[in-house]
């Protein structure tokens, strides 16, 4: 079993540029185009989600709540994911060290034009 799919117990993947792939992107302009499922990344999903039934998966979108539970379903992820939801404008916490030890990004799990 591949190491990294068994220390996380809680991810959030984002919606656009991540887990869907626009056909135009613009610096400084919404994603726009045709949307297509990042297959690598919910491949990934699938294979983190069946190694570890207890953990938490998440997707958040600056595009807020309704635009998440749509990249959910557009990706047909209705069983796997826990919650979609609109990314934070602020998070309180008495420490931030836990981003700095915890968060990861997966470069290799974005931008594929698969799917």
């Amino acid at each position: 079993m591949k190491k990294h799919l068994k220390k996380y117990q809680t991810i959030f993947v984002d919606v656009d540029g991540t887990l869907i792939i626009w056909s135009e992107t613009r610096p400084g302009k919404a994603f726009s185009g045709v949307p297509k499922m990042n297959k690598k990344l919910i491949d990934w999903l699938i294979d983190w989600r069946r190694k570890n039934p207890e953990g938490n998966i998440y997707v958040w979108s600056t595009g807020g709540a309704i635009h998440a539970e749509w990249a959910v379903e557009f990706c047909g992820l209705e069983g796997l994911i826990d919650g979609a939801m609109a990314k934070p404008d602020l998070i309180v916490d008495d420490s931030f060290t836990w981003l700095k030890k915890r968060a990861r990004m997966h470069p290799d799990l974005t931008m594929s034009e698969e799917g």
